[in-house]
């Protein structure tokens, strides 16, 4: 026996829109953390090579 009667949330009707709107920017998001990510790793190997080079 259900001691309570199970609800159904009331914003399910829009939560493919709000999940669509979401997925795009999180795509965008991760997009310019990934050009970030390899401007910082392209550089620190370029100064780990200098430092290689001059010891």
């Amino acid at each position: 026996m259900l001691l309570y009667e199970p609800r159904v949330a009331f914003y399910t009707q829009n939560a493919e829109k709000k999940q669509s709107i979401n997925a795009h920017n999180v795509s965008i998001i991760r997009n310019v953390y990934r050009l970030i990510l390899t401007d910082i790793a392209t550089a620190f190997k370029k100064s780990w090579k200098l430092g290689e080079e001059v010891t």
